[in-house]
């Protein structure tokens, strides 16, 4: 009799104003549930109709299934457990949805660090992963410098000495994200890209000054031809220099074989 009536209370208490529900379903059910315990409402069948009467169109579309087959004495339960399944996050997905939008800014390295621990908050995150995140969002000539250290120093003293390495440069220079580099500011080249430029200058005018050295190698050959040709030609006339064995006549004194045929 004492459970008819408790059941019979808990059904006039079911219909009652709850939040609207809104897709973070597992903070929806903790405010919802924090209702219920107030209220006193502990039956599955009326928490499950409060629950029911929230839901919008595409979430009942994507439980029809479970509907279809409930389990007759935990329905709250059992819906539930199918709602947070089928829209829950991963703890990972969560931790990269809002890591997606910070920015450095002009932010050093280990201001960063702790910028992004409060972004986090409750959400925990081993030091492995958080490390990468935050090396990610590092300008690249500071990642590239501490790399060496990553894996056997502390975050935290990775991240000061990040901020000594961080001072030599420009904090205008190598932002990661589009918002940063939006503001149009005026850029200056980093120690590391300056040298990077002047070695490949360096390589550039070693290429050119070999260029004509190539070039000239060939005709130096070629020149020889001529020489030599001076050389043979040395002692004969015009006539025989010009029609070689042809030649009907002949200027002595002339060196060429046939020039005592024509004399």
């Amino acid at each position: 009799m004492e459970s008819a009536k408790s059941d019979s209370l808990d059904m006039t208490a079911a219909i009652i104003p709850l939040p609207a529900y809104h897709h973070n379903a597992k903070n929806w059910f903790l405010q919802v549930e924090s209702i219920f315990s107030l209220l006193r409402i502990t039956s599955q069948r009326a928490r499950f109709a409060n629950v029911m009467q929230k839901l919008p169109s595409d979430m009942m579309d994507e439980i029809s299934d479970v509907l279809s087959d409930l389990r007759e004495h935990e329905p709250y339960d059992h819906l539930k457990e199918a709602i947070l399944k089928r829209t829950g996050r991963s703890e990972e997905d969560m931790i990269q949805e809002i890591l997606r939008n910070v920015t450095r800014g002009d932010k050093t390295p280990s201001q960063l660090l702790r910028y992004m621990r409060n972004q986090l908050g409750k959400h925990n995150v081993s030091e492995k992963v958080l490390r990468g995140l935050w090396l990610e969002h590092l300008p690249k000539s500071v990642a590239q410098i501490i790399a060496p250290m990553t894996r056997a120093t502390p975050l935290d003293d990775l991240a000061e000495s990040a901020d000594l390495v961080f001072a030599q440069f420009d904090h205008s220079i190598n932002a990661v994200h589009a918002p940063d580099i939006a503001k149009h500011e005026r850029y200056e080249p980093s120690k590391t890209e300056r040298a990077l430029a002047d070695l490949q200058r360096q390589i550039r005018e070693i290429q050119i000054s070999l260029r004509p050295r190539t070039k000239k190698s060939t005709p130096s050959r070629r020149r020889r031809t001529p020489s030599r040709e001076r050389q043979s030609d040395q002692g004969v006339c015009w006539f025989h220099r010009t029609f070689g064995d042809g030649a009907r006549n002949c200027k002595p004194p002339c060196t060429h074989p046939s020039a005592r045929g024509n004399e």
